[in-house]
């Protein structure tokens, strides 16, 4: 299934909602498998009472004292040794098929719910702790492997049930009506507490990965905590959680504990049931001292069987709630349209066209009748005060969010009807605060390209005026990063992510910001390789730095959603206007975030 997976990468597969049939979908691939070992298993419950009844045989002819039938002790022990050996043999082959069905499920579940991850709307990755889905799929992954060893248990204690009935029955028939009777009963009470355990389970999940993810959250941002040293504030704020744990936890113990007390008196009844019967028989010489031995292993036999059942029965229930609860967050949130779109962007010049563009988000009307015309090969800045409507603006190109109404073309072609994958691949993208794997540094940049060759990453490495530093580091560009790059500057993690982008063949380049981490002299360094950077590329710079958007070919000025003027940035000054405003309110050539701060509240 893993290898089906990845020949068809970026296709979505609908998975099956129902917990009980995702099981059935994960299994169907080693069902042949599944199916021997269940066999092994049923032969394995057959020893159970097997070796018994062969050890009664034994006694039987060793008390009539006939030399005939001592000689036949010889074949019954033979018996017992082939049942034993056997037994081994059955075991062996179980744990064998084991080894070959449930590494790979636990690889196929986790490769489908990561692939499942892809395509959702932007929302569900806001609204969700990522961490939490992490931890998600390895309870949904768990909890399967689990269910599944529940079950051949389970499997194996019936058929134990069914054997011990029929050879019983050779005894006496009063023994299959008192085993089955007391096995309805135990698995009837078994059952009813398994289902309360079920509720409990599910909310102790619920809570246990709510708590996971909050603890999550908190490390990743570790360092604020320390900056604002509030540590206890963020353990106040954690306990909170973990004691939600804590007591769906003890709800959950407590109602275990009472399961285990009255399902024990079952276990006592029937032991008791069964020595009253066999001193009753043994009186009346209906059973043999064979008899009497083998109805006692029987049933001690199936009263240990029936407490290592109902733990099994209870961690069944257990991961049943634990894997129902992880999964469903799973299918929420779907991008249906992007499933469905498969129809590749293709790029020729790289023309962005805005007609008549309108954007909400909530009660807030961000764009509204908005139009824009970008050439293939053109360089355009983006300026504006926070809101303005940049960002969105950006993302509306990448389409990470869509248009309330209107349509964004590329090269004529509507973005809305073409997979957001060749939309991806069509634009690089660095943003003002890039987050790098915890991979090396050649591994980072050769993101942007992965067939690239080690002296490509090399050249663009240079071009971003990061390859000194990289070669100042003991493993130098196989050094590992750090997660999310933190062993990296801000702006040691914007020059890797700019070689990542000279990297990617791509014939629009947008940077949100992309300089802002950078010091004065590194940005001028930056600044003349840009020159190369945007050669035959349509390039949307966003920036505050008046340095960066200097030598472009167009400026767009945002203001609360429209573009209020465009042009050079030379007529753009000379016109006096909003971009003036922002000119002359900026510091050090950096623009304002909000027209109405003071600029002497700047200087402070």
């Amino acid at each position: 299934m893993i290898r089906n997976m990845r020949n068809a990468i970026n296709q979505y597969k609908k998975l099956p909602t129902h917990f009980f049939s995702f099981i059935i979908f994960f299994l169907k691939p080693y069902m042949g498998r599944w199916f021997l070992m269940l066999c092994c298993i049923a032969y394995l419950a057959l020893c159970a009472s097997l070796e018994p009844f062969s050890l009664k045989l034994i006694i039987n002819h060793v008390l009539n004292n006939e030399t005939n039938r001592i000689a036949q002790v010889g074949i019954f022990i033979s018996f017992f040794i082939a049942i034993r050996l056997t037994h081994f043999l059955s075991a062996f082959a179980v744990d064998t098929l084991l080894a070959y069905v449930h590494p790979n499920i636990g690889q196929d579940i986790v490769a489908e719910l990561l692939n499942n991850l892809w395509f959702h709307n932007e929302a569900f990755y806001q609204e969700e702790l990522l961490g939490s889905l992490a931890s998600k799929i390895s309870t949904i992954q768990h909890a399967v492997k689990n269910i599944l060893d529940n079950s051949r248990r389970i499997f194996r204690f019936f058929f134990e049930i069914l054997f011990a009935c029929l050879f019983t029955s050779f005894i006496h028939p009063i023994y299959i009506l008192v085993i089955l009777g007391w096995a309805i009963t135990f698995v009837t009470f078994g059952l009813l507490f398994a289902l309360r355990l079920n509720i409990l389970s599910y909310k102790l999940s619920e809570s246990a990965n709510e708590a996971l993810g909050k603890i999550i959250d908190v490390i990743s941002n570790i360092f604020t905590v320390k900056i604002f040293y509030h540590y206890n504030h963020e353990n106040r704020y954690i306990s909170t959680y973990l004691k939600a744990v804590a007591n769906r936890d003890k709800d959950f113990r407590l109602l275990q504990a009472k399961s285990w007390i009255i399902l024990d008196i079952f276990c006592l009844l029937l032991s008791l049931g069964m020595i009253l019967l066999l001193i009753k028989l043994v009186h009346t010489s209906m059973i043999t001292p064979g008899n009497f031995t083998f109805i006692v292993m029987v049933t001690s036999s199936l009263t240990a069987t029936f407490f290592w059942i109902l733990e099994q029965l209870e961690d069944f229930i257990n991961n049943i709630g634990a894997g129902r609860q992880s999964l469903e967050v799973f299918f929420e949130n779907i991008n249906l349209k992007e499933i469905h779109l498969q129809k590749p962007l293709f790029i020729r010049d790289g023309t962005i066209k805005f007609d008549n563009v309108a954007f909400q988000y909530g009660q807030e009307q961000i764009f509204k009748h908005l139009f824009v015309d970008i050439k293939g090969g053109e360089k355009v800045g983006l300026v504006g005060v926070s809101g303005s409507g940049k960002s969105t603006f950006i993302k509306l190109i990448l389409r990470v969010i869509e248009p309330s109404n209107g349509c964004i073309l590329i090269d004529g072609m509507d973005i809305s009807t073409v997979s957001q994958a060749s939309i991806m691949k069509a634009i690089a993208y660095v943003n003002q605060d890039p987050m790098l794997f915890h991979r090396s540094i050649k591994e980072n940049i050769k993101y942007g390209h992965p067939n690239a060759s080690d002296a490509e990453v090399i050249a663009a490495s240079k071009k971003a005026y990061i390859d000194d530093f990289i070669m100042s580091l003991p493993e130098g560009y196989n050094e590992l990063v750090g997660e999310k790059g933190i062993k990296l500057s801000g702006g040691q993690r914007q020059r890797i992510a700019i070689a990542r982008a000279f990297l990617k063949p791509s014939k629009i380049l947008i940077m949100d910001e992309a300089t802002s981490s950078l010091d004065t002299i590194t940005e001028k360094y930056i600044q003349n390789s840009l020159a190369q950077l945007t050669i035959n590329r349509t390039t949307i710079i966003v920036a505050h730095r008046l340095s960066t958007v200097a030598k472009l070919d167009r400026i767009l000025v945002f203001d609360q959603g429209k573009v209020v003027e465009e042009g050079t940035p030379d007529n753009l000054l000379k016109k006096r206007g909003f971009y003036k405003k922002l000119w002359d309110k900026s510091i050090d050539g950096l623009l304002p975030e909000n027209l109405g701060i003071a600029k002497e509240q700047y200087c402070t």
